[in-house]
């Protein structure tokens, strides 16, 4: 018996060959996905080396270039090309610094919550009863609110507005999509047969979660992952415009938002370029995480 267990589970987490190919010619199909794909890899590659990249310092301060235009406008600069703020620091520089900020909260955020979310999932599909039923409420209590008024409260509740007080307020708004996913896929994998061979052969509870039945629900975790990756950025962003997440001088995209709305006739560029590297940044997580969904998912596959 402790064969076929061996057997049946592998055959269930090892992908058959060429199947790596095979999702990449599907992938490759959704030209949406890999425009989404290169714009993340830009990014990264900006985040990463944003110290390198930006011609400035995002807190450096130029008195004699207050409200400067772009470069391509009468009277901007060429050391600003995308013009500076009110207090005369470089927009570029900001928004370059302010990638990674956004995407370290991205990740920090769906980190904590796919884990604890993963945990909660397994715990209730195997456990059953009066604990299911009692996590499946909490989080059908969570997802009653809005999510951004449910961020909100939680920063209020936690004390003062900090960047730290603000994703963990996001991660558990997100919290329960990935509890419910976990949920719904293990407890689809916990009625096929190799689950029932493990299970027979003597494994334990916490061997059946962790490397029985958690592989098989890995696919559709990461394409969730991918897409609550733009969620967090855009609920961060949000929380730092109302000043609940990160402060000033801290070059959030958010924040930066914040401080220019008095400016906003007078200086468009303030308020144009952070709101553009925002939905620029959802929009290609969105654009990855449906290529994902598609690729991974064979009943939409074209």
């Amino acid at each position: 018996m402790a064969t076929i267990d061996s057997d049946a589970t592998a055959r269930a987490v090892r992908p058959p060959p060429g199947r790596l190919a095979a999702f990449w010619r599907s992938f490759a199909e959704n030209r949406g996905a890999i425009v989404g794909l290169a714009i993340m890899i830009v990014l990264i590659v900006v985040a990463v080396g944003a110290d390198y990249v930006a011609p400035h310092s995002p807190i450096e301060q130029f008195r004699t270039s207050f409200l400067a235009p772009p470069a391509w406008v009468e009277g901007g600069n060429s050391d600003f090309l995308l013009g500076t703020d009110d207090l005369g620091r470089d927009i570029l520089s900001r928004l370059i610094h302010g990638a990674r900020l956004s995407l370290m909260i991205g990740a920090m955020v769906v980190t904590l919550s796919l884990a604890v979310g993963t945990l909660l999932g397994l715990s209730a599909a195997f456990a059953g009863g009066i604990i299911d039923i009692t996590l499946m409420r909490l989080m059908d209590v969570l997802l009653v609110f809005p999510s951004l008024v449910l961020a909100v409260v939680i920063v209020a509740i936690l004390g003062h507005p900090s960047l730290m007080n603000a994703m963990f307020a996001v991660s558990i708004v997100t919290l329960p999509h990935y509890t419910r996913l976990v949920r719904a896929a293990a407890l689809s994998e916990l009625a096929r047969d190799y689950v029932t061979a493990t299970r027979c052969a003597g494994a334990g509870t916490l061997r059946l979660m962790l490397i029985t039945v958690l592989p098989n629900c890995v696919a559709p975790l990461i394409v969730q992952a991918t897409l609550g990756f733009s969620s967090a950025i855009l609920d961060e962003a949000a929380l730092s415009f109302l000043g609940l997440g990160a402060q000033p001088p801290t070059p959030e995209w958010g924040t930066m938002l914040a401080g220019a709305l008095q400016y906003y006739q007078r200086a468009w560029w303030m308020l144009t370029f952070p709101g553009l590297a925002i939905l620029i940044t959802v929009l290609a997580f969105n654009l990855f995480g449906d290529g994902l969904r598609d690729a991974l998912d064979p009943k939409l596959k074209r």
